[in-house]
Parts: structure tokens; C-alpha cells; sequence
């Protein structure tokens, strides 16, 4: 297993095993968050809160300079899935847009989130997965961090 530093320096999670699954997994697109699993999907909305999440090229707020109350504070970027496993990358606009992965487990109807990071990320899953791989995203939460 891979053993990650926290922002405070300290060993913060054990998070192998979900990103082994994320970086060896062949994903199909998901275009638009109804078209998870609806355990990945009940997963994700649970993580952001049940917030809105614009679909992608879709207007959403991208600064705190809100525009309107009615628009989204996260855009879609990449989803996918493939057997036990589905993904979302999502932009969070606000004080310094960033953007969020988000990769939940599965066994059959129920999911839950084992693995989440924030960073600037690439917008390809090819250069998303080099990232997550070379630790490039930052505030990495394992599945201890995520209950």
C-alpha cells in the first residue's frame, strides 16, 4: 500500500488500493452525473452535499464574484465507470478555482467514496490518471479520512 502525507506532514491515510483501481481500470465516459450507477451517483451527491453540478460547458459560478444564486458552484468536466469503480472530476469555482476527483467503490447497488483529491487537473483521464500516479493533486483523502 501507499502511504501519503497529510497537509500537516503526518502519514494522513493508507490509499492504495483505490488508486491501483482508478489508474488500472478502462473507464467508459460518463457524459452526464444521471448516468452513474446510482450508487456512484447517491456516493457523489452525498460528497458535494447535494449542490448542483452544472453539466459540462454549461455556465456555473467560477469566482465569488456571484453572478447569480442560480447557478451551480461545480461544472462536470470527466465521469466514468467500469466494473466496481466510477470517477468524477468536477471544476469548484470560488475563491481560487480548483478542481475535485472523486472516485468511488462498489459492490453492486451500494457505493461509497474511497478516494478524493483537489488540484489543478488535467482534463484528459490519460493525463488525469499520470496525475493521481505522480501525487501531483493535493489534500489527498483515503477511505479513512472519507467516513
Amino acid at each position: 500500500m501507499i502511504l501519503l502525507a497529510g497537509m500537516s506532514g503526518v502519514a494522513s491515510a493508507k490509499i492504495g488500493e483505490p488508486v491501483r483501481a482508478f489508474l488500472q481500470s478502462a473507464f467508459s465516459p460518463v457524459p452526464s452525473l444521471p448516468e452513474l450507477p446510482a450508487g456512484a451517483r447517491r456516493a457523489f451527491e452525498e460528497y458535494v452535499h447535494g449542490e448542483p453540478v452544472a453539466a459540462p460547458g454549461k455556465p456555473y459560478e467560477a469566482t465569488d464574484a456571484i453572478s447569480s444564486e442560480s447557478l451551480p458552484r461545480r461544472r462536470l468536466v470527466l465521469a466514468g465507470t467500469a466494473p466496481h469503480i466510477s470517477f468524477v472530476m468536477y471544476e469548484h469555482g470560488g475563491r481560487g478555482r480548483h478542481d475535485h476527483l472523486v472516485v468511488m467503490m462498489d459492490d453492486g447497488d451500494d457505493a461509497t467514496v474511497a478516494y478524493a483529491c483537489v488540484g489543478s487537473l488535467p482534463r484528459t483521464l490519460e493525463r488525469l490518471k499520470a496525475a493521481v500516479r505522480d501525487r501531483a493533486c493535493a489534500r489527498e483523502k483515503g477511505p479513512q479520512e472519507l467516513r
